[in-house]
């Protein structure tokens, strides 16, 4: 299976654990249409979220289907 890894990164730095807004996931789903658009791959893809201390459950926090903390990178 192909990985696909850097192409549209972004890392969130917060004090407590992030919290997705309305916004944010729109964003999210937007990058991840145009991902496939650009890239042509026929698979599924997985947002993954890199934060300081993971993400606050809410409506919208779903959309982050793999999270990675501080504590996953440096344990």
């Amino acid at each position: 299976m192909e990985q696909i890894i850097g192409r549209k990164t972004e890392i969130k730095y917060s004090l407590s654990p992030y919290s997705i807004t309305k916004e944010e996931e729109l964003r999210i789903q937007t990058r991840m249409a145009d991902f496939l658009e650009e890239t042509g791959v026929r698979h599924g893809i997985l947002p993954t979220l890199i934060t300081t201390f993971g993400i606050r459950p809410t409506a919208h926090s779903s959309i982050a289907q793999v999270q990675l903390t501080m504590d996953d990178l440096f344990a």
